[in-house]
């Protein structure tokens, strides 16, 4: 018995070393790159995108991908603040919202930060239900849950 004891622990020894080797081995295999080869990248990206001219693609923010992506006047704030089932309901997206009471007043969940020109673009077509795909997730190892919300950082 004691024997089999044994065996059955040199046994798990040898299957996690083994594991362990083939994680080294995995992780060794992974290219490293460099920052000269990841702006190549990026600027190699843009080009075949058709996103932005290579050399300026550095200068871009996520206000010019929702421009690409067919939602001029949704800026990266919107996508920030607005709540995600509003994002991916045209009929809420971008309405404006009555008279705030007082400038204390959360913003409105429905605005976009630019609703002339949302509206221009979407006056003849406008979104369908869906087409904006929007979600949020929650770190919990980067965000302190016991902060009070109005004071606690994003993860």
């Amino acid at each position: 018995m004691l024997m089999s004891l044994k065996l059955r622990n040199y046994r798990a020894m040898v299957a996690a070393a083994s594991l362990l080797a083939v994680a080294i081995v995995a992780l060794c295999a992974v290219p490293r790159g460099s920052p000269e080869q990841a702006k190549t990248y990026y600027q190699s990206l843009a080009k075949t995108m058709e996103f932005a001219d290579s050399v300026k693609i550095f200068d871009t923010a996520l206000d010019d991908v929702t421009s690409y992506l067919g939602y001029p006047g949704l800026s990266g704030q919107d996508l920030q603040r607005i709540p995600f089932d509003v994002l991916m309901d045209p009929i809420r997206l971008g309405k404006p919202c009555p008279a705030i009471a007082s400038p204390d007043s959360a913003p409105c969940p429905s605005t976009v930060s630019n609703p002339d020109l949302f509206r221009q673009a979407f006056a003849t077509i406008p979104p369908r239900a869906g087409n904006i795909l929007a979600s949020r997730f929650f770190a919990p190892k980067i965000t302190n849950v016991n902060d009070p919300p109005e004071t606690r950082g994003l993860g």
